[in-house]
């Protein structure tokens, strides 16, 4: 264990040797490192950890603070340790590891729970599964946030509440064709129970901006870790088949029916606590993945845009095209959103934010397009649930980044601050949660 006291006051006389600080100016820093510390020492690091992720992060926003971390940079690496330093810490960290595992399982068998019903997922029951994949998982990942967060039972019961209401609808509702309510409820379902994980995840601040920033980074975070956590599970599966059928053992069966399902059930439970984990200590890499690909996004927008320009092409031609066409338009949304999470509000405007803004008009611009497509067939083929869904999503996503487009633009002349933005896309957020429950409840109800 280190003497906190001393390394804080190593510390505060090397701002004062390298940087022009006034008495008042080193206190106010010492007082939000000694708040930074405390705040890590709560997420279970040690003390000489919480410390020097600390000294890192003040770091980020004083040139002579980052030099001095910068200097005990080789010494940071020691955040990624799973086991605490000290004992009370680790005891308290393995027994969250032991309670993530036990989750896990639990979500992995509530996916093998309806196989009690003669309903099997290859067995012709995939739109059973379709309706309910997300029901499996986000009320496990519910529970963890409110043992991990002690919401109050208010906020509990609201959760949970829209919980069973989902379920019952998802499978009360008749079943319909692949192409029709199963598919569309299999895409809009896991996004209405995001935003309800997502209440437990605020709690009290769920009218905090922030708070739902931190969401979205969160989330981001959780869904590289569940991509790395399938990836190395494929691999593992893979390897696995290959070494038994050398011995002329057959594996397949039991792998589909039981490590498939039961691990593709526990593995969103693994990444939330991955994510969650190191929130408040690394830096996170859905933001940073956003920057590197944002630049990529805008030159495949702008290369698509001329080409339908002097080809005079059409999306409307193509359903699967649209189709894909109206993803694409969702993740570069989903791509600026964790870009406006991370970004420091105090930073004046920078060539990085024009950038961003340049996207943004981009991305309305096809999203218009794909509006007419979408209008086009509608006109030639008739309303449909689907067609409804995509017309009603790309409105939705064209109020969004009209609203962002303007709100960025007024921050790159200094007309308002960035913190407007950033409180209108999380103000929208709601939005998107009403249009998910009018696809997946009254739908059914609407197109019989």
């Amino acid at each position: 264990m280190i003497d906190l006291d001393r390394e804080i006051g190593r510390w505060t006389s090397y701002m004062q040797s390298h940087g022009d600080f006034t008495d008042d100016d080193l206190e106010e820093l010492e007082s939000h490192l000694r708040d930074e510390i405390t705040a890590l020492e709560d997420t279970s690091l040690s003390t000489e950890e919480a410390f020097l992720v600390a000294v890192g992060r003040t770091g980020k926003a004083d040139a002579v603070a980052g030099e001095y971390s910068k200097i005990h940079s080789r010494l940071l690496w020691k955040q990624l340790m799973f086991e605490p330093a000290d004992p009370k810490s680790k005891w308290k960290s393995r027994r969250e590891i032991g309670l993530v595992i036990i989750m896990a399982l639990f979500a992995g068998g509530l996916s093998k729970l309806p196989e009690l019903f003669g309903i099997h997922l290859f067995d012709g029951d995939e739109l059973f599964y379709v309706r309910n994949a997300s029901v499996f998982i986000a009320p496990t990942i519910g529970c963890y946030f409110l043992w991990k967060l002690n919401r109050s039972m208010r906020v509990t019961i609201i959760t949970f509440t829209m919980f069973l209401i989902t379920v019952a609808i998802a499978n009360l509702y008749p079943a319909y064709a692949l192409q029709n309510y199963d598919l569309l409820i299999g895409i809009h379902q896991p996004i209405m129970l995001w935003f309800a994980v997502g209440l437990l995840f605020a709690g009290p601040d769920w009218a905090d901006a922030d708070r739902w920033m931190d969401y979205l980074r969160f989330s981001g975070e959780a869904l590289i870790y569940l991509f790395l956590i399938l990836c190395c599970g494929a691999v593992l599966m893979g390897m696995t088949i290959m070494l038994f059928s050398a011995i002329s053992i057959n594996l397949d069966e039991v792998i589909e029916r039981y490590i498939m399902v039961i691990g593709g059930a526990a593995a969103p439970v693994v990444a939330v606590y991955l994510a969650y984990a190191k929130k408040n200590i690394i830096e996170n890499m859905a933001p940073v993945l956003a920057k590197i690909f944002s630049p990529l996004f805008l030159l495949l927008l702008c290369a698509f845009l001329a080409t339908t320009a002097i080809t005079g092409s059409s999306l409307i031609a193509d359903r699967d095209i649209l189709i894909g066409f109206d993803l694409l338009l969702a993740l570069i949304l989903a791509m600026l959103l964790y870009i406006i999470s991370a970004r420091d509000e105090r930073i004046e405007p920078g060539i990085v934010d024009y950038l961003h803004t340049a996207l943004i008009l981009a991305t309305l611009v096809a999203n218009a397009i794909a509006l007419q497509a979408i209008l086009g067939r509608i006109d030639e083929f008739g309303f449909t649930p689907n067609r409804t869904a995509a017309l009603g999503e790309n409105i939705v996503l064209l109020a969004n980044l009209a609203g962002g487009l303007v709100l960025y633009a007024r921050f790159l002349i200094r007309r308002r601050g960035f913190r407007a933005l950033v409180k209108w896309q999380t103000l929208y957020l709601p939005v998107f949660m009403i249009w998910t429950a009018v696809v997946c409840f009254l739908f059914p109800v609407l197109f019989g």
